[in-house]
């Protein structure tokens, strides 16, 4: 998933929401979702050190956590998240079209568990990087009752500073083909090297602000890796 990209689709208002003493956004949850988390300690999602949001079938987000627009503050995706992104927005909105489809394929197995007796959530890893900080994280989605929602669970699971043998610190020449476009890892973030398309290498300017031109894609090891049997036949 996309954790850099962010769209409103407003739907109806936060029955709860809670504010940090920066006045910072917390956990907001509408009513259909206090009952769909009733067997929840809400009190321990709100606080759960993960980005915790839950979605209905049309994958419509009906409650989000502390973690969730904490996150969001120390990347420096606020205000806009709490002003653009929240209850009642999509979650497609955040998913790049090269990556729907696997996403489509996911959720619809997560419907189908039935939560009363898979108790393990089904699990994705993918990459989240900031211009600063290398992280690999893990999304693990629980089924909620009778499949009616998911609960999604992000967890940061390795998380360190870019070494400088990582880093374009200067975008260079080579990057954009004969027509301008410039081809970026919807994943990863790196951007493919025109002149040998095996190299895609990282340029943090890029990651803050894309080029003007930029098309979204797999780079070779995000698509095996992380999105295994997405590959055209």
């Amino acid at each position: 998933m996309d954790c850099e990209n962010y769209a409103w689709n407003a739907a109806p208002a936060t029955p709860y929401s809670t504010q940090d003493v920066q006045g910072a956004p917390m956990a907001m949850i509408t009513d259909r979702f206090s009952a769909l988390l009733a067997d929840f300690d809400l009190t321990a999602l709100d606080r759960h050190a993960s980005s915790v949001l839950a979605v209905d079938r049309a994958l419509s987000i009906g409650y989000l956590n502390d973690g969730w627009f904490r996150f969001a503050a120390e990347n420096g995706g606020e205000p806009a998240i709490a002003e653009h992104w929240g209850l009642g927005s999509s979650l497609w909105s955040a998913i790049p079209a090269p990556l729907q489809g696997y996403f489509a394929n996911l959720f619809a197995r997560a419907f189908a568990l039935n939560p009363e007796t898979e108790l393990h959530p089904l699990l994705h890893h993918y990459e989240c990087s900031s211009p600063e900080r290398h992280r690999h994280c893990t999304l693990g989605i629980y089924s909620l009752k009778k499949g009616e929602g998911l609960l999604l669970v992000h967890s940061v699971r390795v998380e360190r500073p870019w070494s400088s043998e990582e880093r374009e610190t200067v975008p260079g020449h080579g990057y954009t083909n004969q027509s301008g476009l410039t081809l970026q890892c919807s994943n990863c973030r790196r951007v493919r090297f025109d002149q040998d398309d095996r190299q895609w290498h990282y340029v943090p300017d890029w990651i803050r602000t894309s080029p003007p031109k930029t098309s979204h894609g797999l780079c070779p090891v995000c698509l095996d890796y992380y999105y295994p049997g997405s590959r055209e036949p």
